[in-house]
């Protein structure tokens, strides 16, 4: 007696090669021209080293040399808050809902504080 060979399980082997063949190479790369980009950028402010996605507040916090940024994660050119810190900042780490912990380099000598977030509205 001979195995079938074939049947339904060979047919969709056949429809998925095929699919995956006409698949879209996954690209890692885009041109500016081809995604609406905003652009967020503080005068005076540089090094933007440290960034932190608050997704359930649609909030991004952003560490840079001498400040902290809380912008609108849907639209990043939208500044909903800022702290001031002389420091390059390294580490943003949320604390619960109401705090952040967040370090910097303070002139080679590492230091850590507590930063209260921004309450809805608040600026």
């Amino acid at each position: 007696m001979c195995a079938r060979t074939g049947g339904p399980l060979a047919a969709l082997a056949m429809v998925f090669g095929a699919a995956v063949a006409f698949a879209p190479i996954p690209r890692i790369t885009w041109e500016h021209t081809e995604v609406q980009l905003a652009q967020f950028h503080q005068p005076g402010i540089f090094n933007y080293s440290a960034l932190l996605l608050s997704e359930d507040e649609d909030i991004l916090y952003v560490g840079a040399r001498e400040a902290v940024f809380a912008v609108s994660a849907l639209n990043v050119s939208q500044k909903r808050h800022e702290t001031e810190c002389l420091n390059y900042i390294r580490v943003l780490q949320p604390l619960g809902t109401a705090a952040l912990y967040v370090c910097g380099t303070n002139a080679f000598q590492p230091a850590c504080d507590h930063l209260v977030r921004p309450g809805p509205g608040q600026r």
